[in-house]
């Protein structure tokens, strides 16, 4: 009986250290669920302030245009082009897999949808975005440092 009685803290003591570190991974902040939406409205909606809004400064990634675009301007002016040309996305993101630390994070996503191209034609618009993300502290919001768009067609 003795040895249950020392043993019944012990245990307690564990289990609820563990239960803790469950919830506290289970509370653990997401980068990507908000940022993911935020990214898939603003495209959707061809809203090149919003998407601009999510870039860090020293963005740098490939634009809905193509090409390796450095900077906030280089990236929301390929949108603007491609909205004004008549493109029209309807996508939506779903996370494959990420990896955070306080400032830092990486976010693959499956994008799937369509795309009306310049010509008027719907097509299936499968892909693979992978971001790399940044925040200054934990407090602040994430914002997309590089992006690359790859066709999973």
């Amino acid at each position: 009986m003795r040895t249950q009685g020392v043993l019944t803290p012990v245990l307690y003591t564990a289990v609820a250290g563990l239960a803790g570190l469950i919830a506290s991974a289970a509370a653990k902040p997401t980068a990507t669920p908000d940022l993911l939406k935020a990214y898939e409205a603003a495209f959707n909606a061809c809203d090149a302030e919003k998407f601009g809004a999510l870039l860090h400064g020293d963005f740098s990634g490939y634009g809905a245009s193509g090409g390796l675009g450095k900077g906030r301007g280089s990236a929301m002016d390929s949108l603007k082009s491609q909205c004004a040309a008549g493109v029209r996305y309807q996508m939506t993101l779903t996370i494959a897999d990420e990896a955070l630390d306080e400032k830092t994070a990486f976010v693959a996503a499956n994008a799937t949808g369509t795309v009306k191209t310049r010509e008027g034609r719907t097509v299936d618009n499968p892909l693979r975005l992978t971001l790399v993300l940044h925040r200054v502290s934990a407090n602040d919001p994430w914002l997309i440092r590089h992006s690359n768009i790859s066709a999973l067609r």
